[in-house]
């Protein structure tokens, strides 16, 4: 297979999986491996290099780890086709512990879905900034959430009761299908990045809305869902800590939220969505580090074709 995200002028590589039985606990097990990497030649000196060998450990039963040295399920393992394929050879119908599918599903969906990744974040994290550099990059189409042309007066009557902020809401959410709609979509075979998440729209309603009109959100969410391409891959943006306020609507999705606390907690309820079952492979990337951010998404994009 042709390498993907490192140095230029590497070889093609090999790559297999296989299932072992140990009496190691996972961290001494990934220490093991290491040994093993070094025995066999491996230096580590520049990422995603070509090395003589590298081991790495998918799943350790149905183990959840989330440590500085060892994190299972491996974090892109489900959006690297290289991976799938021989694991869905040998273990099909493992359930990958975060995402609930199955080894086959995954692989499946890498084979059939249509190729198109979607950025959610909270506002002025870099949404916009990422999807454009995406596209730049891989010659992918560009989908570019435009906030309705009556903004302004959405903004105006949201501001003054519950049921113009539900109106609001909605008003995005159409915007956003009509932009996903299976209908319109372009060629299938061609990459698409959106700026946007379709299921942004609950994590507004449920910072913005009573319980009323998060259900009234809710209900137009669910009879749209059927309408839109479903992302291939989700990448969920995390702030830096400390990151600063915005100060203009690029990527607010209306009227700029100078609150801390309330991106917060739009943070955090993203962060939920993007981990129910069902939602398929997502990438969580960090704004802090912006160049290595492109460049995991784009070789995620390379990776699941």
């Amino acid at each position: 297979m042709a390498p993907i995200g490192g140095p230029g002028g590497q070889p093609p590589f090999l790559n297999g999986a296989a299932i072992v039985e140990t009496t190691l606990d996972p961290e001494s097990f990934r220490r093991r491996l290491e040994e093993i990497e070094t025995e066999l030649g491996r230096r580590r000196l520049v990422r995603w290099d070509a090395r003589a060998i590298d081991l790495d450990l998918l799943l350790y039963g149905e183990e959840i780890i989330d440590a500085p040295q060892l994190v299972v399920p491996h974090p892109r393992m489900a959006v690297r086709r290289f991976v799938l394929e021989p694991a869905a050879e040998i273990a099909g119908d493992w359930i990958h512990p975060t995402i609930g599918w199955t080894i086959e599903q995954l692989w499946r969906h890498l084979l059939v879905a249509v190729p198109y990744l979607a950025i959610a974040g909270a506002p002025c994290v870099g949404k916009r900034q990422l999807a454009k550099e995406l596209t730049s990059q891989t010659a992918a189409r560009l989908i570019a959430e435009a906030p309705p042309d009556n903004l302004a007066v959405l903004d105006a009557a949201a501001s003054d009761s519950s049921g113009p902020a539900v109106a609001r809401e909605i008003e995005f959410l159409v915007r956003r299908q009509e932009l996903l709609a299976r209908q319109t979509w372009g060629s299938p075979d061609v990459w698409a990045v959106s700026d946007f998440w379709f299921d942004q729209t609950l994590a507004w309603a449920a910072v913005d809305l009573d319980s009323a009109g998060q259900a009234a959100v809710r209900e137009a969410w669910k009879r749209a869902q059927g309408t839109i391409v479903p992302p291939k891959l989700l990448v969920v943006l995390q702030a830096s800590a400390g990151a600063a306020g915005c100060d203009s609507q690029s990527e607010a999705g209306g009227a700029v939220r100078e609150s801390s606390a309330e991106r917060q907690r739009l943070s955090e309820e993203l962060d939920r969505l993007a981990r129910r079952p069902g939602i398929g492979p997502v990438l969580w990337l960090s704004a802090a580090d912006w160049e290595t951010t492109v460049r995991e998404a784009a070789a995620a994009m390379a990776a699941m074709q």
